[in-house]
This record gives C-alpha cells, structure tokens and sequence, in this order.
C-alpha cells in the first residue's frame, strides 16, 4: 500500500511538472518555427518557409507576425491568399493603424479594389493626415475612375510631404490630362524633371508621350520615345 501510494505520488508530481512546462514548450517551438519561417523565406526558400509557418499557426491559430508572414509569403508568391491574410491581422490587431494600410496596399495590389476601400474606412479620421493613407485613397479612388477624388488625395499627400515624390509623380499623371493649360504645363515640368529618375523615369516618359499625342504635339512625342 505504501509504495502504491509513493508510485501515485511520483505519477501526480510528473504530470503537474508536465502540465507546468507545457505552455513554456508550446512557446518555445513556437518561435522556433517562426525563425525558421522568417530564415527560409529570406533564403527564398518558399516550400520551407510555408511548412515552418503553418507549424506555427497550429500551435497558435491567432499568431499575428505567422499571419504576417503567411501574408508575405503570398505576396512574393503573387498568390491571392495574401489579402485574406493581411486581413486576419487587421481583425487580430485593429488598433494599429498600418495593419489597415498593409491590407489596403496588398488588396489593390490583386485588384481587390472594394477590399481596399473598406480597409481605410476603417481608419479614424486623426489617423489619415498621412502620405501613406493619402496616396492608398487616391490609389484605390483612381481604380474606382473617381479621378477628382483620387486628385484631391493625391494633392493632400504633396502638401503633407512635399518632397515625397510617389505623391508628387501620381499627381502630375492626373493633372496632365487637365484642360486647364497652367495646371497641364506644371505638371508636363514635373514629369519632364522625373525622366532620369530611377523609379518614375520610365512611366514619366510614357505619360508624357501620351499626353504630348493628345495635343498632336510629334515633335515632344518622338523625343521622349527615343529616350525610352
């Protein structure tokens, strides 16, 4: 009796340890799978990083940088999934203000452009007076051929920053296709300074031949197309 009493006192004192060190264990790989996911997938390793980072969302369903991952993963993947998932960290973390953005960017990124639109309404308006917000609005106003709407924001994110030349080039685009010959001329200059710029200078190039075809203007639509 003695010793069937030290036994039972020996299997309840193992399993309370047990059950004591299950949430450290459960923490620890955790994030163990989590680092091989973020190494696999900055090694491109796709098929690697994949399998790490649903081995992690199986011990913790609501893990907000796994589902971060998964979405980058995605995106690199140009798989669709990656919205769903920019979308669940935005429900697991509502209060910060760049889940939103994130999922707004990656939904027009697949052309979800009604996704987009949701996205940064639910952003409070304190938060909006910035180029990021103003220029995702635009972005997401222009897919929706709202161009007034999309020039306004685009306007907004040049007096917030202007030096931010994303901000700077959108809006020349829409306003090169302005009647008004003040607004149209500013905006051929602006284009016009971007030719060489790494980023732009291409896409400065093609709008400028565009809008120089527009006005039958050959002359300035054959330079800039030799230059591209």
């Amino acid at each position: 009796m003695k010793k069937t009493l030290v036994t039972l006192s020996i299997v309840f004192v193992l399993s309370l340890l047990a059950w004591l060190a299950y949430p450290t264990c459960k923490q620890w790989k955790e994030k163990r799978f989590l680092s091989q996911a973020e190494l696999a997938l900055a090694k491109q390793d796709y098929r690697a990083a994949a399998f790490s980072v649903r081995k992690t969302l199986e011990i913790n369903p609501t893990s907000v940088p796994a589902c971060r991952l998964m979405a980058r993963l995605a995106e690199q993947l140009r798989m669709p999934q990656a919205t769903m998932w920019r979308a669940r960290v935005a429900d697991l973390e509502p209060a910060i203000v760049t889940n939103h953005l994130d999922l707004a960017r990656t939904a027009l990124l697949f052309g979800n452009v009604s996704e987009a639109g949701r996205a940064l309404q639910r952003i409070k308006p304190p938060d909006r007076e910035t180029v990021d917000f103003q220029m995702l609005f635009a972005m997401t106003a222009f897919a929706q051929n709202n161009l007034a709407s999309a020039e306004e924001h685009c306007l907004k994110a040049t007096l917030l920053d202007p030096e931010n030349k994303f901000a700077r080039f959108n809006l020349a685009v829409l306003h090169v296709q302005s009647t008004n010959s003040e607004i149209y001329e500013t905006a051929v200059k602006t284009l016009e300074a971007m030719r060489l710029d790494p980023v732009h200078g291409r896409d400065a190039l093609r709008n400028l031949i565009s809008a120089a075809l527009k006005r039958n203007d050959f002359r300035s639509a054959q330079a800039c197309s030799e230059q591209l």
